[in-house]
Formats: C-alpha cells, structure tokens, sequence
C-alpha cells in the first residue's frame, strides 16, 4: 500500500465519521464551538496539534502528482498554514470564529466534510 493510499483511507474515514458526527450531534457540537469561542487561549491550544499534523503531512507527503494524490498533499499545507495561523494569531482566529459561528458555517463544514470524506474513501479502498 503506497502513502498516499493509506492516507486517503485514514484521512477519508476521519472526514466521514466527523462529517456525520456533526449532523447527528449538531447541538453538542454548537456546544463545543461555543466553548472555543469563549476564550482566544483555547484557540491557541487547537494549533498545537493542527500544526503538528500539517507538518507531518507536508514532510512526508508533499507531492504535486497533478493526480487525486494532491488532494492529500492539499490537505497537509491546509493544516500546516491553519496551525501556523492558530498559533501566531491566535486573536485574530478567535475573532473570525466569533463572526463565523452561524448557521450557515455549520451547513458547509459537515457538507465539506461528508463529501471529502466520501471522495477521500473512494480513492483510498476503491482505486
């Protein structure tokens, strides 16, 4: 099994299971945000570990194929920057949070997630 592969399917069913967790447990999960939007630190303490996995990604899977691998090779520079965001400006983030938390938002990030997670899957155990 190549790299890309086995991250396709790991990160495929992660974006899967989150994206129908969200939609199952919608107002725990409104919880949950409301709780990080509570206070800029708790912003700060997610970019440890967005950080650290983005730069995992990008060390070991940073290949511009021109094929569905680059979604992979995507996902870890999406992680690294939005780590590298969260740390450094952990203000700003909390702010943007604040502002996003509607509704609307909470349609597109278990939409996002569902369909990732699907095509992600599809790749990873079909291909």
């Amino acid at each position: 099994m190549t790299n890309s592969i086995f991250l396709a399917q790991l990160f495929g069913l992660f974006f899967l299971v989150i994206g129908l967790a969200l939609l199952i447990n919608k107002n725990e999960y409104k919880t949950i945000v409301g709780s990080v939007v509570s206070d800029p630190s708790h912003v700060f303490l997610w970019g440890i570990p967005v950080f650290a996995l983005g730069s995992l990604l990008v060390l070991s899977h940073s290949q511009w194929t021109g094929g569905w691998e680059d979604l992979i090779t995507l996902l870890g520079w999406a992680a690294f920057l939005k780590g590298v965001l969260l740390l450094l400006f952990p203000g700003l983030v909390y702010e943007a949070i604040k502002k996003a938390h509607k509704e609307s938002m909470f349609l597109l990030e278990f939409s996002f997630s569902i369909i990732l997670g699907i095509v992600l899957v599809y790749f990873g155990f079909m291909m």
